[in-house]
């Protein structure tokens, strides 16, 4: 899932711009950089989002709460993460296709041009 905000003047441009990054993925068109640069900031968002005990209590209650059975600490989480390879990125692509994409917007938006966009 992503989630973006946009002046609703730009809905389209970026939903576009969206779109074709998810289309060049589906097609392997990305780089270890890019890989790199991914689980870094995957990482890196798990340890800013666990500065405080409120951050830790919020990390594992939603884990108990969504899959008991496989709560993860922090650090397996990051190890998870440190652990990815460019072919399991590649074969997560699959489910890059034009028949998994959905839009959703809220606001001043015309559902006829994003349909088209897809």
């Amino acid at each position: 899932m992503l989630n973006v905000t946009v002046e609703h003047k730009n809905v389209n441009q970026v939903a576009s711009i969206i779109l074709q990054e998810f289309k060049r993925f589906a097609k392997g068109g990305f780089s270890d950089d890019e890989i790199e640069m991914a689980r870094s900031h995957l990482i890196g968002n798990i340890l800013a989002n666990t500065e405080t005990g409120q951050d830790y209590i919020k990390w594992y209650e939603l884990q108990e709460l969504l899959s008991p059975k496989h709560v993860l600490s922090i650090k397996d989480k990051v190890d998870l993460y440190k652990k990815i390879t460019a072919n399991d990125t590649k074969s997560s692509a699959k489910f890059f296709k034009k028949n998994n994409i959905f839009i959703a917007a809220v606001g001043k938006t015309s559902k006829t041009s994003l349909s088209k966009l897809i």
